[in-house]
């Protein structure tokens, strides 16, 4: 993630009573030169940049882990900014699904030139 990001990053996996689902906060430093964002404005920046991903929602709130069971889907919420200027993203996914036999799926269809989704909806 940081190599992406270019930024420091921490996270944390909660563990949680599930039989299936993870549930995820990372912590992600904003550059100092950014006074004031709203989490608004982050929310909707996370909207667009996903906007065609059928596999990506994103939430209003803090993500429910209910919400994920027995999908491919992970869901970014919280969108919050701490006093130490960090912003804080909650996602949940369910590992048994999304884990690694559901992404060898998913890149195996984009490798063959198909919609990622195939098999997986």
């Amino acid at each position: 993630m940081r190599q992406f990001l270019a930024k420091p990053v921490s996270f944390t996996p909660h563990v949680i009573n599930t039989f299936r689902g993870m549930m995820i906060t990372a912590h992600i430093l904003l550059d100092k030169k950014i006074k004031k964002i709203s989490e608004y404005s982050i929310r909707k920046k996370y909207q667009e940049y996903f906007i065609d991903d059928p596999f990506v929602e994103i939430s209003g709130g803090i993500p429910d882990i209910h919400m994920v069971q027995n999908t491919n889907k992970i869901i970014l919420g919280g969108f919050e900014i701490d006093e130490q200027n960090r912003l804080v993203v909650i996602a949940v996914l369910d590992n048994l699904i999304k884990g690694a036999s559901g992404q060898a799926v998913q890149n195996m269809n984009i490798m063959l030139g198909m919609k990622d989704q195939e098999g997986l909806i």
